[in-house]
């Protein structure tokens, strides 16, 4: 298992998560969402505590990205949802992107220097560890925030097969035209390449709906994905795998180094 790859501040870490908590409550408070407002009240309190708990207590847990060791994971916080023990306070890294970096890692070759790679709406740190691990080989895009370059996913200006991965999470359920979306993924890989993609499932839920207008209570989303999402895929002509940490780590390993379960969904071309 890997000791960590990129260098971070704490200190600068736990203040930007006591910020963002801080600020995100005095945002709710404006919307009226009070639920909201609590949910970062009390994560400001974790925080606090969990400061204390890896000065005083056994280092119980790691982060592969960045080599941090403390006594729990902190809170992740934001418009509908609340992630008690999940983001790296060091680096600010998720669950879901330490998941992300062991299955490219341990199932893929993605690491492999003349694999290339395109990312929609990366990852501050994850972004950082690609380039310093992969070169020229890789490019990230968003509308918005740190991206590489500014672009949409449903307009990509890349040529046809050019890269061997897309990497694109937690983004589909923000995009309100998916086909265009799926259509430009797929006109981009390579026959070769796999798009990993991951989107919050409703597992309450068999079949996805869309919302009449986004969500403002869940960061916007235009729809909430069911358990469909894999036949949903495979009607624009892809090949679907599905893959979790638990295809390949223990249990012990998974909470030491506070992973995610939630699966992650290889498209392959037909």
């Amino acid at each position: 298992m890997r000791q960590g790859y990129i260098s971070s501040n704490i200190f600068l870490g736990r203040l930007r998560l006591l910020y963002r908590n801080i600020r995100f409550s005095i945002y709710s408070l404006k919307k009226g969402y009070f639920d909201f407002v609590r949910n970062a009240i009390y994560s400001i309190g974790i925080i606090i505590r969990c400061f204390f708990s890896d000065i005083l207590l056994e280092k119980k847990v790691q982060c592969t990205i960045c080599g941090w060791k403390g006594h729990n994971f902190y809170p992740n916080t934001g418009p509908g949802y609340f992630e008690k023990g999940t983001m790296c306070p060091k680096c600010l890294t998720l669950d879901r992107h330490r998941s992300l970096l062991e299955i490219l890692d341990k199932e893929t070759f993605f690491f492999d220097l003349d694999a290339k790679c395109i990312e929609v709406a990366p990852s501050r740190t994850l972004q950082k560890l690609f380039l310093e691990r992969k070169k020229d080989n890789y490019i990230s895009f968003d509308f918005e925030r740190f991206a590489m370059e500014h672009g949409d996913i449903t307009k990509m200006h890349y040529p046809d097969d050019s890269c061997d991965f897309f990497l694109c999470l937690h983004v589909l359920e923000h995009i309100k035209d998916e086909e265009k979306a799926l259509y430009e993924i797929r006109r981009v890989l390579k026959h070769s390449g796999a798009a990993i993609i991951q989107v919050p499932i409703d597992s309450s839920i068999d079949e996805t709906y869309d919302y009449k207008k986004p969500s403002p209570k869940e960061t916007n989303h235009v729809r909430r994905y069911g358990l469909d999402f894999p036949s949903r895929m495979k009607k624009y002509d892809f090949i679907v795998d599905e893959y979790t940490v638990e295809d390949i780590l223990t249990d012990e390993e998974i909470d030491k180094f506070g992973l995610s379960k939630d699966s992650f969904f290889v498209l392959k071309k037909q």
